[in-house]
């Protein structure tokens, strides 16, 4: 039941030499083309790999993949998080997140301060250069919104869980609703 990678992509030597550690970008819609779940783990040639909000969260709290494991969900620390049988954990699209424009940045227009402390994602924003996504929040979510909302669901411990019960709950929905259509 794991997502298994055929291939991967490395990053660029200059960037992965300095990298702390890396992670999957892979983004995986539901059959609708939704966004509503973050593979948590992609394995590739026997190695599991996180995904970079995974990743991101695992370094700031001073975890190590090593550091996790597989049983009833994923599990590092105190963080006990629910996922499907494939790694894959549900995402609750419970917040918007500030941005800054790169060269606001750059020219001292946003004041350091605010990003002490803080976890920083950088990512492209110019129309065209980055997948929007459909999520439930909306049609045009970019890849680095879906991060961060994975990432602050992790270190809020804000996660959906879907509990043992509700496939056999669901089954049981719909023999009652084709019996009822019968009868009808």
């Amino acid at each position: 039941g794991s997502i298994l990678a055929k291939e991967i992509i490395p990053p660029i030597p200059a960037f992965s030499i300095k990298a702390l550690a890396l992670g999957h970008t892979n983004v995986i819609a539901d059959a609708d083309g939704t966004v509503r779940s973050e593979p948590l783990l992609i394995y590739y040639e026997g190695r599991a790999y996180p995904s970079f909000g995974l990743q991101v969260t695992l370094k700031y709290l001073g975890y190590d993949i090593r550091d996790v494991s597989l049983a009833n969900g994923l599990i590092f620390g105190d963080n006990s998080i629910s996922t499907s049988y494939n790694s894959k954990m549900l995402i609750s699209y419970s917040k918007s997140f500030p941005y800054f424009s790169f060269y606001d940045v750059a020219s001292s227009k946003v004041p350091p301060e605010i990003f002490k402390d803080k976890i920083v994602i950088i990512a492209l924003s110019a129309i065209g250069l980055d997948a929007m996504q459909v999520t439930p929040i909306g049609a045009n979510v970019p890849t680095w919104g879906i991060v961060a909302n994975v990432v602050d669901n992790i270190l809020t411990k804000n996660y959906i869980v879907r509990p043992n019960w509700a496939f056999p709950a669901e089954i049981v929905v719909i023999i009652l609703f084709g019996v009822f259509l019968i009868v009808v």
